[in-house]
C-alpha cells in the first residue's frame, strides 16, 4: 500500500497466478482475494498480465511499463505444465516425485519440446 506513495518506481512486483494455493483453487477457496488487478491499481501501481510461459512476454510487459510507479506483473501460468499427472494438481506444490514419476515427467517434457 505504502509503494506508490514512497514512488518506488523501481519495485516489481511478480505474482504467480495459476489459480492454486494450498491445496485448493484460490477462485474458489479465496474469493476477496480478487480482483486483483483492480486492488493493486488502486494503490496507484501500474498492471500487466503475462504468460508467465513465455519469457520474452516477461521480459517485454517490465520493458513496457509506464513508469513513474510499482509495476504489479500477473503471470499466468499452469502448474506442472508439460507434465500430464502434474498439471493442475495441488498436491505437486508439496511432494517431490518418485524415481518412476521422475522417470515419467522427463519423458512427459521431452515429449513437448520435441
Amino acid at each position: 500500500m505504502m509503494a506508490a506513495n514512497l514512488h518506488l518506481d523501481n519495485l516489481l512486483a511478480f505474482i504467480d497466478l495459476n489459480d492454486i494455493g494450498g491445496l485448493e483453487k484460490m477462485s474458489e477457496s479465496h474469493t476477496a482475494f480478487y480482483p486483483l488487478r483492480e486492488k493493486f491499481e488502486s494503490f496507484g501501481w501500474e498492471s500487466a498480465e503475462v504468460n508467465g510461459h513465455d519469457c520474452a512476454a516477461i521480459h517485454r510487459a517490465v520493458a513496457a511499463r509506464r513508469g513513474g510507479r510499482p509495476l504489479r506483473a500477473a503471470v499466468q501460468d499452469r502448474q506442472g505444465r508439460g507434465v500430464a499427472f502434474m498439471e493442475h494438481v495441488p498436491i505437486w506444490h508439496y511432494r517431490s516425485p518418485s524415481k518412476e514419476e521422475y522417470a515419467a515427467a522427463i519423458r512427459d517434457l521431452r515429449e513437448v519440446s520435441a
